[in-house]
Parts: C-alpha cells; structure tokens; sequence
C-alpha cells in the first residue's frame, strides 16, 4: 500500500512528448496533476486526439500531496462526449493509478456504454478482490489480490485475439484465456456507469494519470516502465522535459520493494 505517494509538481500546464514511444496509439491522457484543470469543470485530454471530459456532480481536485481527482461513492463522474474506443480498436490498453476509501463490489473506473447495445466496462471489485473488466454480457476477472485502501498502479491490456491481461503495481496478476469482443455506441465516463448511478456501483476513492491506449498494446515491460516512472508522482516520458523520477517515497514494504526491484536498487 502505497501511503504518501503524491508530490507537488508544480507544473502549470503540461506539454505532451510526441516523441515518446507512450504517445503512440494514446487517446486519453488525463494527468490529474494537471493545475490548468484545478478550478474547472473540464477534464483537459492532453493526448493527441483532445477527448476531453466534463466534471459532473462535482469530483473534486485535491492535493498539494496527492495531486488527484477525489470521486464521493455518491454521484461524481467525468464524463466525456463519444465512446472514445470501441471493440473494433483492439488491442486496447487502460493504466491508472487509483486509491480506493472503501470496498464495495463494482467500483467503475471506466464506462463505456450504451442502452442500445453491449458495453466494455473496466471496474475494481473488492467484494472479491479482483480487477474486473467487462465486454457486452462477458465479465473476466485477474487473479485474486489483497484489497487496501493505498494508491496502486492498475493496467488492463484487451489484447486483438480478445484475451485480457491485467497488472497490479507493474506485476502480472492474470490472463483471461478469451472474452467476447461485444461493441459499443454510447459515451464513456469515469467513475461510474451512467446507466448504473442508482445501483451504487461508483467509484470511492482518487484517480490519477489515466491513460487509454487504442490499437496500442503495451508489453509487460513497458507496463513496468510506466509504474517506476510515475510511482512518486513523476509524469514519466509521457511529459516534455520530465525525467523518470527515482526517488523512493514511504511505502507499503511490499509494494517498496516491489518498486526498487523493478529499478534495479537492491
């Protein structure tokens, strides 16, 4: 569990590096941190393709130490104004960090869905303890972990032939052998399904440095990559003039040690 993981970056505005090998096939990129958000309704998209969200019901921006957008369990949501991707977009990739107040089974991360067709839906479960993902009627689930409420690093990878993969803390944590490809024409959201507001299936908890990947994969070593470099808060290469960060902040022993191995400190 990660306890004190946020810094204050004192950054503006952030400037995407095209030439990073992570801006290739992102379609979300939504760095909490972001200070050209704090006082805002509109969630800046700093990738490429600008899908910008709109703050709904009032998330909150909280921080100085833990930059971050704090969703209530009661009716916060971002949501955006298309479905963004799409089960013909696979191989598809999510990585966000989150930090979960309370369990409670079917806390959505992302939703995109309509009432007209199948969805593909990413949410957290720790009724069970699993990471959870969704395509049209077909649930899969990652292996079974140990739920806290510490900030951790969360990748979810829909691979071309319809397997997932899912990685906790830049560590495997499951494959889901297939799953229907399912399609959808609805509006994304973060936080909730908008179709299942009064289900109490929210998210209670934070979200920071989201990124949505279409016909991206990302291979375990990038998904590693990403973890040490945006572990303490770092944007990591995504960033212009931003370098991987290799300060250790207080941490869980496990989730530290996991970190200083994957960096290569002993």
């Amino acid at each position: 569990m990660i306890t004190t993981r946020r810094k204050s970056r004192g950054l503006s505005t952030l400037k995407l590096n095209r030439a990073s090998r992570f801006a290739q096939g992102l379609v979300g990129w939504l760095p909490m941190g972001n200070r050209a958000c704090y006082g805002s309704d509109t969630m800046l998209d700093l990738s490429p393709v600008g899908n910008h969200g709109t703050l709904v019901n009032g998330p909150t921006w909280v921080g100085d130490q833990r930059l971050a957008l704090k969703f209530d369990n009661v009716d916060d949501r971002v949501d955006f104004s298309s479905n963004i991707i799409t089960g013909a977009d696979r191989p598809i990739a999510i990585a966000t960090w989150i930090q979960q107040d309370a369990g409670g089974n079917n806390r959505f991360v992302f939703a995109n869905s309509s009432s007209s067709g199948p969805n593909i839906l990413l949410t957290l479960s720790s009724t069970s303890t699993v990471m959870r993902f969704y395509s049209g009627d077909y649930a899969a689930d990652s292996s079974v972990f140990t739920f806290d409420s510490g900030w951790h690093h969360y990748v979810w990878v829909w691979e071309s032939n319809d397997t997932v993969r899912y990685f906790r803390d830049g560590v495997a944590i499951g494959t889901t052998s297939r799953i229907s490809s399912g399609s959808t024409t609805g509006a994304a959201s973060l936080g909730t399904n908008t179709e299942l507001v009064g289900f109490g299936f929210l998210l209670d908890g934070r979200l920071d440095h989201f990124c949505l990947y279409k016909q991206r994969s990302l291979t375990e070593g990038e998904i590693r990559q990403i973890f040490v470099e945006t572990y303490n808060g770092g944007y990591g290469s995504l960033a212009m003039g931003r370098r991987t960060i290799v300060n250790v902040p207080a941490a869980a022993p496990a989730v530290r040690a996991n970190f200083l191995t994957l960096l290569g400190v002993s």
